[in-house]
């Protein structure tokens, strides 16, 4: 299995320890930029024009069987490898690990087929990833998250049942910077709210 990083940060610095013989394209969107091996400079773009760019310059750069995007504002609590393992285990059309929010109710299944899922990091695999990307950026002057519920609308309805959800692999995002969330009116349908707030299922 072929997979590519696909990094947006601030830093030239990669925060992950990706594993070996992995590409890697790293998006830098800070105003002064430092040049780095497969690093490139895309200031003042959005979250989702970022996205856009890297998943361009990686079917460009060649063949993956999947396409792994990540912020670089995430505390992993597993390994990538870990997560490599389970991606080729399941070869599902979407994989993403569980986002430790305290709206989200987290099933105690260790991997669950979900509709919605928190884009910051996200396994696609190409064939899926040439159907229902690029990301729409008719949004983004309003909200940065409706690029990603649009996605996810879009993908259900071509993918029904193709994204799994591993909720023993624990992210949690360690930075809210400042961007457009005006205009959301709350969550989706199907994702419920949690008093208790996260529940390792461990």
């Amino acid at each position: 299995m072929n997979c590519i990083y696909l990094i947006q940060s601030d830093s030239p610095e990669i925060p992950y320890e990706i594993p070996a013989n992995r590409d890697v394209i790293l998006l830098q969107w800070q105003k002064e930029f430092v040049q780095t091996d497969n690093s490139f400079h895309f200031p003042n773009s959005t979250w989702a024009s970022g996205r856009n760019e890297l998943l361009k310059r990686a079917m460009e750069k060649g063949h993956y069987d999947y396409y792994i995007f990540l912020d670089d504002d995430l505390r992993l609590y597993f390994s990538l490898e870990t997560f490599e393992r389970l991606l080729a285990a399941n070869q599902a059309s979407r994989v993403a690990p569980f986002v430790q929010h305290q709206w989200y109710h987290c099933s105690q299944n260790l991997s669950e087929e979900v509709k919605y899922i928190d884009h910051c990091f996200m396994a696609i695999r190409q064939d899926c990833a040439k159907e229902v990307l690029p990301y729409s950026l008719d949004p983004d002057e309003v909200n940065w998250w409706f690029s990603s519920e649009r996605m996810c609308e879009k993908f259900w309805h071509i993918y029904p049942y193709g994204t799994i959800r591993f909720n023993q692999l624990v992210v949690v995002n360690m930075q809210h910077r400042p961007y457009p969330k005006n205009g959301y009116q709350g969550l989706p349908d199907n994702i419920t709210r949690s008093n208790e707030g996260y529940t390792h299922p461990f």
